[in-house]
């Protein structure tokens, strides 16, 4: 999958991750707070494409940065 946009909030409390997708298919979101960590963390619950872009939004909370991605499982 292919990352579109990546949109935080106006609050600054949530950011929404979109990328394209192919529908009834399963995607993780995954992140890391760094890009020299190997580790990467997984958010959920797991999203089930509807069309050809799905969207995830996640609520990071003080963390200053996160790297996202979107896998299939």
């Amino acid at each position: 999958p292919t990352i579109l946009s990546i949109v935080r909030s106006p609050d600054n409390t949530n950011v929404t991750i979109t990328w394209t997708s192919v529908s009834n298919c399963m995607y993780w979101v995954q992140y890391k707070s760094s890009l020299a960590s190997t580790s990467w963390l997984d958010l959920s619950p797991d999203v089930t494409a509807t069309g050809s872009t799905a969207s995830f939004t996640d609520h990071p909370g003080t963390e200053s940065q996160r790297f996202y991605r979107a896998v299939v499982p």
